[in-house]
């Protein structure tokens, strides 16, 4: 039971209700997410009373995740963030890519990314080649099978590459063989129109990689695989410093 009750949050805040079991915690919570229908009084967000907007709307400005929940499917932590999308879409409309990557953002922004399935997922990797075409090295190659070796999911053949077979793959982590120039090498597959919206030009997971990791008498396959783990795995690995990838 709460009566007489007057309390301000400050937008920006994190905010703690402490009291004792039976005070009304709860009770005040349920009535802000409307779970509840307080008796008398007003809920307000700015200036707009909460009982006046339409379900769909305050679900747009409020939103919980309870300490207590049945669920009848083993939902993962995406699927359960990804549910804050659902006023937003129409009733038989599925998620997009523009929603998981909200979604995305939020976990990061909360801290809890590392609790997803996609975070520990194996990276879809590219191992490509600009020679006469944009050529990709597959399993078959030593490059490809060095990245599938620690994890990456990597195409089984060596073939040439076109946009639209780019834009079905959407790799993870792309590594694009540098002859010369790295970096204008780099900004030519980066820019190209085609690939803007992959997952590897917008997560800036795309890197030049020198010819003698991916073939040759010079490769030497330490070397490579953790040139290429450092990439694929960001921060997972310390592999020692006198190693030659290091001064690459």
């Amino acid at each position: 039971m709460l009566k007489d009750v007057s309390i301000s949050f400050e937008s920006g805040q994190l905010t703690g209700i402490i009291g004792p079991n039976g005070c009304g915690k709860s009770t005040l919570l349920k009535c802000i997410y409307r779970l509840l229908s307080p008796w008398s009084g007003d809920i307000r967000i700015g200036d707009t009373v909460l009982k006046d907007l339409p379900y769909r709307e305050s679900a747009k400005r409020v939103a919980v995740l309870a300490q207590h929940h049945a669920a009848g499917f083993d939902f993962d932590v995406e699927e359960v963030v990804l549910m804050g999308r659902t006023p937003y879409k129409g009733i038989t409309e599925g998620n997009n890519r523009e929603d998981r990557d909200i979604a995305h953002r939020a976990m990061q922004e909360t801290g809890v990314e590392t609790l997803t399935v996609e975070y520990h997922k194996k990276p879809k990797v590219m191992i490509l080649d600009r020679m006469s075409i944009l050529a990709s090295y597959g399993r078959s190659k030593i490059a490809g099978d060095m990245a599938a070796s620690i994890g990456g999911v990597v195409p089984n053949t060596t073939a040439a590459v076109s946009d639209e077979m780019m834009m079905k793959l959407d790799p993870d982590v792309v590594f694009l063989v540098v002859y010369r120039d790295e970096e204008k090498e780099l900004a030519w597959l980066r820019n190209r129109p085609a690939f803007r919206n992959l997952s590897f030009v917008k997560n800036h997971r795309l890197y030049g990689i020198p010819l003698k990791y991916v073939y040759g008498p010079q490769t030497r396959t330490i070397d490579a695989i953790g040139y290429m783990a450092e990439r694929m795995y960001p921060g997972t690995f310390d592999f020692p410093k006198e190693y030659d990838f290091h001064h690459s």
